[in-house]
């Protein structure tokens, strides 16, 4: 990636054509919560923020409005934070807050690397979980070995913005996708065990 400093930022001239911000988030303390208070499904997850924004511009969406400029954050910033909570509070699961994980695909493989190296070497009930929303590319514009690193970082669900199975809609929508990239992923999906959700306009 091509970076060029402004002032205290960086930007970083990201994937499909995209100029994103890069920032830094500090380490959220949680030693004052009662974690048993905020439990979604049979386990406590902790919020984290790898980016705000999307790469998208999809016609019916107000993500860009709220947000603006896509920005991210390194992936070694995402996996530290991830380690350093799991280890000091032992909550192990992650809910991404972000409208979409895979927006830099850089970042989300460069996390993914540091947190599927960390599950390695532990045991089944000291590994990190994750789960968060996602886009779908055409196989050609994704990295052979994503899937893999998804599953062995430790994703446990995606939610997905299908929206339609239609591609004259898909085309209108400008979500730069069609039918075929979503059953050419799903075939992806179950040969990695990945659970999805998809989000569908009716």
């Amino acid at each position: 990636s091509v970076e060029k400093r402004i002032g205290e930022r960086v930007e970083l001239k990201q994937d499909e054509n995209t100029r994103a911000v890069l920032f830094k988030s500090p380490v959220p303390n949680y030693d004052d919560y009662n974690f048993s208070s905020y439990v979604w499904g049979e386990k406590p997850s902790l919020p984290i923020t790898g980016s705000k924004g999307c790469v998208r511009k999809c016609t019916f969406c107000d993500v860009p409005g709220q947000f603006g400029k896509f920005k991210i954050r390194t992936g070694n910033d995402i996996a530290n934070e991830m380690i350093l909570l799991a280890d000091r509070h032992g909550i192990r699961k992650f809910e991404f807050t972000d409208s979409l994980v895979n927006g830099s695909l850089k970042a989300f493989r460069d996390w993914m690397m540091i947190v599927a190296d960390y599950n390695d070497k532990q045991p089944a009930d000291k590994k990190i979980s994750w789960f968060g929303q996602y886009i779908t590319r055409p196989q050609k514009d994704v990295p052979s070995d994503i899937y893999n690193l998804m599953f062995r970082s430790g994703v446990v669900n995606l939610v997905i913005g299908t929206e339609s199975g239609s591609d004259k809609v898909l085309e209108s929508m400008q979500k730069k996708m069609k039918v075929q990239d979503i059953y050419d992923e799903l075939k992806m999906f179950e040969k990695h065990k990945i659970q999805t959700q998809f989000l569908m306009f009716s």
